[in-house]
């Protein structure tokens, strides 16, 4: 009767842990997975504009840059700087959320021009 009730347990442990490996998928938007595909390839167009100051630079550097001219309320500057680091590494959301603070610093501040950077930061 013993050995029963272990094999009952066993299999019942078996059969948990068979579930619980099932995969779980991760919850996704289409519609949003495709605004972050256009938002990625303008951001790379905005990196090209600013060339020399990207150039050699990591994401890590170009994100301080970018932190660092939103502060001085260079937010055109900033924004170049923060796309280049999103174009140069796109899978690190790091860089996104650099990109959408200095969008949040620009309509904060009332930055002159700031719509259409605080409707990407939405985005990122």
């Amino acid at each position: 009767m013993m050995l029963v009730l272990r094999l009952l347990a066993l299999c019942l442990t078996l059969l948990a842990s068979a579930a619980s490996a099932v995969e779980v998928k991760p919850y996704a938007r289409e519609d949003m997975a495709s605004d972050a595909v256009r938002l990625t390839e303008t951001l790379r167009a905005q990196a090209v504009t600013i060339g020399a100051q990207a150039k050699g630079k990591t994401p890590d550097d170009l994100r301080k840059a970018a932190a660092a001219a939103a502060a001085a309320s260079k937010f055109d500057d900033a924004a170049k700087l923060a796309a280049a680091a999103v174009a140069a590494a796109p899978k690190d959301p790091a860089n996104w959320i650099a990109y959408a603070t200095v969008a949040i610093k620009a309509d904060d501040a009332q930055a002159n021009d700031r719509y259409e950077l605080v409707a990407q930061g939405a985005t990122a």
